[in-house]
């Protein structure tokens, strides 16, 4: 993705300042996330993220990347070292902190699940319903979005973080897909069978909604950045 846009600009450059009246045009034209989106959303077909950090002090930037176990029916994150490059470019996985993305997108994801609760899941969903449904995420370079990891107030449950990941399975990859990646989950066989058949049940709108509109499995988009 080249970093330019239709734009007509009336600007005077002298010799002395030409060096910064072109850094001033690349800011202007790459350098803001929203104006950048605005103008470009079309042809990036998906949305924008930013580098992270985790602390709000912490200068080191952060992003993800893929993590696949097709046997388990893994699909996958985890964190890796932020790559700068002058443009934004595509990605496999991205944080959902700093998103950008058009409301028909969001529309198109189905809107965010009902039944999905707190602690994973809403990643795995819009990573990987994206990439079943054609569209594509960037990573916009720059500044990072500060992650504060303080204490929350409420801790994570394991049940409800293997529901997530069921129903995020459920949205991109169909049932025999989540029935899969259940079966490899630990725990308590008969309490993860029956999250299964809870969601199954009350997200099968959801997932008729995705379907309609998937052009490729989850196992053969991985096949581009595998």
């Amino acid at each position: 993705m080249k970093p330019h846009r239709s734009v007509n600009l009336s600007i005077e450059v002298s010799p002395i300042h030409a060096n910064e009246s072109v850094e001033l045009v690349r800011l202007y034209l790459v350098g803001n996330p929203f104006v950048y989106y605005k103008e470009h959303h079309e042809e990036l077909n998906g949305s924008t993220h930013l580098p992270l950090t985790y602390k709000i002090l912490e200068s080191h930037k952060t992003m993800y990347k893929l993590v696949v176990n097709h046997d388990t029916a893994e699909y996958h994150y985890s964190l890796t070292r932020y790559r700068h490059e002058e443009a934004p470019y595509e990605v496999p996985a991205v944080s959902t902190c700093g998103m950008m993305l058009t409301r028909k997108l969001y529309n198109e994801l189905g809107g965010w699940p009902v039944e999905l609760g707190i602690y994973g899941g809403g990643e795995n969903f819009t990573n990987f319903v994206k990439a079943v449904i054609g569209k594509k995420k960037w990573m916009f370079p720059g500044e990072a979005l500060f992650h504060h990891g303080e204490k929350r107030g409420y801790h994570s449950d394991y049940t409800d973080t293997a529901r997530n990941r069921c129903i995020a399975t459920y949205m991109f990859g169909g049932r025999d897909l989540a029935a899969k990646m259940i079966q490899h989950t630990k725990g308590n066989q008969a309490v993860l069978q029956a999250v299964l058949q809870d969601v199954l049940t009350k997200c099968s709108a959801h997932r008729e909604h995705i379907k309609k509109q998937q052009i490729t499995t989850v196992q053969e988009w991985c096949k581009k950045w595998m």
